[in-house]
C-alpha cells in the first residue's frame, strides 16, 4: 500500500494536503475502532479538520448528513471494515480539491475494490464544510438494471 509520504508527493497545495490529512487521519481513526471500547468521540481528530457547524456530506447514494449525524454511521463502518486506499490524483483550486483513489474494502461477507473520487471545499480557515464522495465499482451479478449493457457487443474492455 502507499504511504502518506508516497502520497504526498502528488499534493501541490494546501487543499491537496488537507485532503490528504483527512483520509490518512480518518484511516488511522478507523484501524483504532477494532478495539474494544472504541467510541463517537474519538472521531475528534478528524473533526478538527470540518468546519463541524457547516460541514455536509453527500454519500454515495446521495445521502446528506451533517457531522453530528456522519459520526454515527462512521463509527458502525470503521468497527466492521476493512478499508485502505491509494491515491491516483489531485486537482486543486482557491476553495477545492478533488481526489481519485483506487480503494479496497473488506466487509464481513466480501471484498471489493472500487474507484472513487472526492470533492472537498473549504472554508476560509481551511476547514473542509462540504464533501461530495462518487464510486465505480463493478455491478454485483445478480444486479437487475432495466437497461443492461451487453459488454462483449459494445467492444468494452474489462477494467
Amino acid at each position: 500500500m502507499e504511504t502518506k509520504e508516497q502520497a504526498l508527493a502528488k499534493a501541490h497545495g494546501p487543499n491537496s494536503r488537507r485532503t490528504l490529512d483527512y483520509s490518512y487521519t480518518m484511516k488511522g481513526i478507523r484501524d483504532d475502532a477494532k478495539q474494544p471500547g472504541f467510541s463517537d468521540e474519538q472521531w475528534a481528530p478528524l473533526g478538527a479538520l470540518i468546519d463541524t457547524d457547516r460541514f455536509k456530506r453527500i454519500g454515495n447514494f446521495m445521502e446528506v448528513v451533517t457531522w453530528e449525524k456522519y459520526v454515527p454511521p462512521l463509527t458502525a463502518w470503521a468497527s466492521a471494515t476493512g478499508w485502505a486506499f491509494e491515491v491516483r490524483r489531485i486537482t486543486e483550486g482557491a476553495d477545492y480539491a478533488i481526489v481519485e483513489m483506487h480503494e479496497y474494502a473488506e466487509y464481513p461477507d466480501r471484498n471489493e475494490a472500487y474507484n472513487s473520487v472526492s470533492v472537498y471545499q473549504f472554508g476560509e480557515d481551511g476547514k473542509i464544510v462540504h464533501l461530495d464522495i462518487y464510486l465505480q465499482l463493478k455491478a454485483p451479478p445478480e444486479a437487475n438494471q432495466a437497461h443492461q449493457w451487453k459488454l462483449e457487443q459494445v467492444g468494452a474492455l474489462p477494467a
